[in-house]
């Protein structure tokens, strides 16, 4: 039987950019059917990278760079009674 084998969370990933597709909406900034690029992220490598399924992530912006961090979990405050 063959063994899996993971990479390390650390490792680069190559991932292509797809294409989605937004509808005309009518009293926006921009008329008709635009086409907008699409990422796509899934796997395991993601949780072991501190990803959680229902996890918030920040995303900052710069030339050619996204930057995603884990938000940490909002604490929840004790009810009073």
């Amino acid at each position: 039987m063959a063994t899996a084998k993971h990479r390390p969370s650390t490792a680069d990933k190559r991932i292509t950019v797809g294409t989605s597709h937004y509808l005309a909406l009518h009293d926006r900034d921009y008329a008709g059917d635009r086409d907008a690029p699409y990422i796509r992220l899934r796997g395991h490598w993601l949780q072991r990278a501190g990803f959680t399924p229902s996890g918030r992530i920040r995303v900052s912006v710069h030339d050619g760079c996204l930057i995603m961090t884990c938000e940490a979990p909002p604490t929840t405050k004790a009810r009073r009674r």
